[in-house]
């Protein structure tokens, strides 16, 4: 599971991470002791915050107590217009050119 310890690091590395995370995520990436995906998240449990599941829930419940005229805001989904005409080309998404086709030879 080397390929999520590599994740991971690469999630924690502009944050404030305490030394046994660190040290967890370091050991994880130099040694293949996980070998599946549930060992690896049954192991790094132990470093989550108490009470995850409850917080969680909470966050659910005031997604559903909002009201439904918030979630239609435009601040969540803009519209084109709101967007000016730099920014939409800024991150327009180049055209894919098609790959010439090679002979085989023989």
């Amino acid at each position: 599971m080397v390929y999520g310890a590599r994740l991971l690091h690469a999630l924690l590395a502009s944050a404030t991470t305490p030394a046994p995370l660190r040290l967890f995520v370091s050991r994880a990436i130099s040694s293949p002791q996980h070998m599946s995906v549930g060992e690896f998240a049954e192991a790094l449990a132990y470093y989550e915050r108490p009470g995850r599941p409850l917080m969680l829930q909470k966050v659910f419940e005031r997604c559903l107590s909002a009201p439904r005229q918030a979630l239609n805001s435009s601040i969540l989904l803009p519209s084109d217009r709101s967007v000016p005409a730099a920014a939409q080309q800024q991150f327009r998404i180049p055209r894919r050119v098609p790959r010439r086709r090679r002979r085989r030879l023989g």
